[in-house]
């Protein structure tokens, strides 16, 4: 079960990544396309890695308390 949720979550952070670099890339200013996709994969994995940890911080569950104190 936690398993299967872990999987989940792991396939919604990459989405997440691949939404914010494509949208970084669409949005960006001037340069090369490549590294402004580079520049938003980089920012969106801060982005997404950043708010995983504040929701394992924050979260009540027992598990996931215990693995943002593993994680701290």
């Amino acid at each position: 079960m936690a398993e299967a949720a872990a999987r989940r979550w792991a396939a919604a952070l990459v989405l997440l990544v691949l939404l914010t670099g494509t949208v970084e890339l669409i949005g960006g200013g001037g340069g090369s396309g490549g590294r402004r996709l580079l520049a938003g994969l980089r920012a969106g994995s801060t982005a997404a890695a950043s708010g995983t940890r504040r929701w394992l911080r924050d979260s009540s569950w027992p598990a996931t308390a215990a693995a943002a104190a593993a994680a701290r």
